[in-house]
């Protein structure tokens, strides 16, 4: 191979090496911003979607619209944005056309700062669910730009997403079993709620006593006195919203010994007592320990039965 074709090669090299490098370079800067919306809301319930961005050099200024179904959402609020632990101002946002659910044209500007490197989100949505179960709405994002410190254009991928909405939260539960013995059985409880936007939180009161006393999804409770219990369970979505199951009486406990009234594990003078002072009284079957023999009233039957099954202490 002769010198000037060596010289050919290597210039068609550094020419072409001279083409790639900027777009890769180009390729390397390029991000990414997104809406990151919950995939399932309630009927009638808010919900908040953040306009996502990846990290991100010398950020200065953006502007961008974001498009819905307003027969589906209604945007009622935006709030300003984080990247990198700076906040990012929603300066100027607004429907186009103006006063008309369907488009928001959003516009936010880092001023007196020296640019902004990292990740975060530009703004969050507020939005209100207008729609029926079953809907869908896809949230778009269009006309996007993104500016640095020089005004320069960073290059960007825009990505939008869609939210289903669902039922209305409706917090539910079963149990079993519904009658057991204090201080022995295991009662199980079960989550059943629908609707709303998953994932949930619970919190569970076994004695609707205002106590929490289990934050799992399905836990299991030991009850350590006899009587009857209401069963209070409260459920929160991803949204915030809220609902509470409460089940009266819905729980049965019988005493381990029959007549143990105070489930002390011993029948004596203490129970008799107990009975004596809620003597004449009426109810459900077994509602309180005292109804010692289940009939639904406090008499002499509940005493005779203590004493059928005295023990000393």
């Amino acid at each position: 191979m002769n010198k000037w074709m060596r010289l050919l090669i290597v210039g068609a090299i550094l020419s072409l090496a001279i083409v790639l490098v900027p777009l890769s370079i180009a390729s390397a800067q390029e991000i990414s911003v997104s809406i990151d919306a919950p995939a399932e809301v309630g009927e009638g319930t808010d919900f908040i979607a953040r306009v996502s961005i990846t990290a991100v050099t010398n950020f200065d200024a953006a502007n961008y619209d974001i498009t819905y179904d307003p027969t589906i959402l209604e945007v009622t609020d935006v709030t300003d944005g984080v990247i990198g632990g700076t906040a990012i101002p929603a300066e100027v946002w607004g429907f186009t056309p103006a006063e008309t659910q369907g488009t928001i044209r959003v516009i936010n500007n880092v001023p007196g700062l020296p640019g902004v490197s990292s990740s975060g989100y530009l703004a969050e949505i507020h939005f209100h669910v207008v729609g029926s179960a079953g809907n869908t709405s896809d949230i778009t994002l269009s006309n996007g730009v993104l500016s640095d410190i020089t005004a320069t254009e960073i290059p960007a991928v825009w990505v939008g997403d869609s939210v289903h909405v669902n039922t209305a939260l409706d917090a539910g539960f079963s149990a079993s079993p519904l009658e057991g013995v204090a201080g022995v059985t295991e009662f199980t409880f079960t989550d059943a709620t629908i609707g709303g936007t998953p994932s949930y939180t619970y919190e569970w009161d076994f004695e609707n006593d205002g106590t929490v006393d289990s934050t799992t999804a399905s836990p299991t409770h030991i009850y350590a006195s006899a009587g009857t219990c209401t069963v209070s369970f409260t459920v929160t979505d991803a949204s915030g919203n809220t609902d509470i199951e409460s089940k009266e009486n819905h729980i049965t406990i019988i005493a381990a010994t029959p007549g143990d009234v105070n489930s002390d594990g011993h029948v004596n003078e203490e129970d008799m007592m107990l009975v004596y002072d809620h003597f004449g009284e009426t109810g459900s079957p077994g509602w309180i320990a005292e109804d010692v023999t289940r009939d639904g009233a406090i008499n002499v039957l509940d005493m005779i039965l203590i004493g059928q099954n005295w023990t000393e202490g």
